[in-house]
């Protein structure tokens, strides 16, 4: 079963930072903008954390001498990368999960804008792996690919801010990542602009989340995307609440967490699952929230109400067309938890299935009742700093070795991976977003460009931020951890 998680891909998608960015003081590097091994999550250690010269990264990529006169011609600045191992392995002695972080700074965002899809577009010829559509808005652009490799399931996102170029990769042997790349991402970007480093997923509201769903056809799903919860992101989901963040506010809100799951569905049977657990202070509230969610998105996605089923300390269903199909979406609380599931089929009616989850995830509720707590989210940013980058010296560039065929190794055996149907991935549930910063990025761009030593043959034409081609791959044997792409 191939697994496939958008960001947390994952929020998801969950929320993402606005699409402008004030950057930090020159002051800061970007050895200050890295997350913690305790940030990462449970169970990671940090193995390696170094600056790359521009000749380093490079040769991250499958042509080093075409990378390395691309990084140049895009004004590179500099490069970090880290590097986290799970403490858990393999049978075989490897770590079960890793992720790694390159952050690269360029002169100006158009600069990280122009190399943003080269990053992309080679590390998926090199992998083999594959573009995750409906990603969502994390900085000014998001963009995502996974796949499989002989590591296992490996998740990349790559995404800009300002003259910043983030990629983070987390690869998974035993499905999917335990580390969620827009969390990470979006904490980066937040310490750069002097925000409030996001939280890590509410613990609470998720250990509801299920793995895996408790249907017939489990072994057909895959997980599409998971995340954080945060006010805007519940605005977008549920399409007509008014004054959300206040409501939210006073209902006692502490967050949420959701995960979603696509599979190619038959006849009757949802294609398209969405869960999410928002957790409050007090099981009022989140009794309260339940009619309170349910006419929101009735109102926002003209569904209907609906039957529900006698389940939970509240509970309200809403159903109707959907943009793939027929939607039927089941909420209830328990105890300060607000449960809400989301089926879509693409032909028939998904409701069997949505009350099949629903019950499963109250009744684990009932097993291990969520604590009730009074502490209210955060529901204002912090204002951002007007410092800017200023750019750096340009980097000398050492003459790259004349390069050596890479080795080929025949590729590990992987289960095949259906591809995603393109008639399941309903728009119903938007993909959260965070509060919009100021969208001025200023940039002090530097006069002269760095330039590579002549090179002994005539380099093939740069791609450009329009048209910037897919690179050929040279093929290598990739050892984890992996740091391909840049």
């Amino acid at each position: 079963m191939r697994l496939v998680v958008s960001i947390a891909l994952l929020a998801l998608l969950l929320a993402g930072l606005a699409p402008a960015f004030i950057a930090v003081a020159q002051e800061r590097s970007l050895r200050d903008l890295l997350p913690t091994a305790e940030e990462i999550g449970p169970g990671f250690v940090e193995v390696d954390n170094r600056a790359r010269p521009l000749a380093d990264q490079a040769t991250g990529f499958a042509n080093a001498g075409d990378a390395a006169r691309l990084l140049a011609e895009w004004r590179w600045q500099e490069n970090i990368f880290q590097l986290f191992q799970s403490a858990s392995q393999t049978p075989g002695d490897a770590p079960a999960a890793t992720v790694d972080i390159s952050l690269t700074r360029f002169a100006s965002a158009e600069d990280a804008a122009a190399a943003l899809p080269y990053f992309l577009e080679d590390r998926a010829a090199v992998l083999g792996e594959r573009e995750i559509p409906n990603l969502g808005h994390i900085g000014d652009e998001a963009r995502a690919i996974d796949g499989h490799t002989p590591q296992g399931y490996d998740l990349t996102l790559f995404t800009r801010s300002g003259p910043l170029l983030l990629r983070v990769s987390a690869t998974s042997a035993t499905g999917a990542p335990a580390a969620a790349p827009d969390r990470i991402a979006r904490g980066i970007f937040a310490r750069a602009i002097g925000e409030p480093t996001p939280v890590l997923l509410t613990q609470s509201a998720a250990t509801y989340l299920p793995e895996s769903l408790p249907l017939a056809d489990a072994d057909c799903f895959r997980v599409a995307g998971q995340g954080d919860l945060d006010a805007a992101g519940i605005v977008e989901r549920l399409a007509g609440l008014a004054d959300a963040e206040a409501t939210l506010r006073d209902l006692g809100w502490l967050g949420g967490v959701y995960r979603q799951f696509a599979c190619d569905a038959k006849p009757g049977s949802a294609g398209w699952v969405d869960v999410s657990v928002s957790q409050f202070g007090e099981a009022r509230a989140a009794a309260d929230a339940v009619t309170l969610f349910a006419d929101a998105r009735a109102r926002g996605m003209k569904l209907n109400p609906a039957p529900a089923l006698d389940l939970g300390e509240s509970r309200a269903a809403i159903s109707g067309p959907a943009v793939n199909g027929t939607e039927f979406t089941l909420y209830l609380s328990s105890g300060p938890l607000l449960f809400a599931v989301t089926g879509v089929a693409p032909a028939g009616d998904p409701r069997r299935d949505v009350e099949t989850i629903g019950t499963a995830l109250y009744d684990l509720s009932l097993a291990n009742p969520a604590p009730e707590g009074s502490v209210p989210p955060v529901m204002e940013p912090a204002p951002a700093p007007t410092a800017t980058w200023a750019p750096l010296p340009a980097p000398t560039i050492a003459p790259l070795p004349t390069a050596t065929p890479l080795p080929t190794a025949t590729p590990a055996p992987t289960a095949p991976s259906p591809s995603p149907p393109p008639a399941v991935t309903p728009t119903p549930i938007p993909v959260p977003t965070e509060t919009p910063v100021p969208d001025t990025i200023p940039v002090q761009v530097p006069e002269a460009q760095p330039t590579l030593p002549p090179p002994t043959s005539t380099p093939a034409p740069s791609p450009t931020a329009a048209t910037s081609a897919p690179p050929t791959p040279t093929p290598r044997v990739i050892h984890p951890p992996t740091s391909s792409g840049g």
